[in-house]
């Protein structure tokens, strides 16, 4: 049986990589998107993240680059949602 992840272990997980409150991960993302789509995406990606709860920004830091999924960063992430972000998962993957 697999060993389940505690809170403070994905919260470690996320600090390690310098995301470890939701804010640094929401700036993290946006230097995402500017980083993928540049400058001028940076306030429509603060509009599009910014109600977005910790374990959502982290899924999205850890699934940024497809090639190169961070599992570990995605495992502490799963931890992190909510029902609500779980939900709006699925219903993006019926899109």
């Amino acid at each position: 049986m697999a060993k389940t992840m505690t809170v403070d272990a994905a919260l470690a997980i996320a600090t390690a990589r310098g995301v470890g409150s939701r804010d640094a991960a929401f700036q993290f993302r946006v230097e995402l998107d500017v980083a993928r789509w540049g400058e001028s995406s940076r306030a429509a990606s603060r509009v599009l993240h910014g109600s977005d709860t910790h374990g959502m920004l982290l899924n999205g830091i850890a699934v940024a680059d497809i090639d190169q999924i961070d599992r570990d960063l995605m495992r502490a992430a799963r931890v992190l949602m909510s029902v609500a972000d779980w939900r709006e998962l699925r219903d993006a993957a019926r899109d």
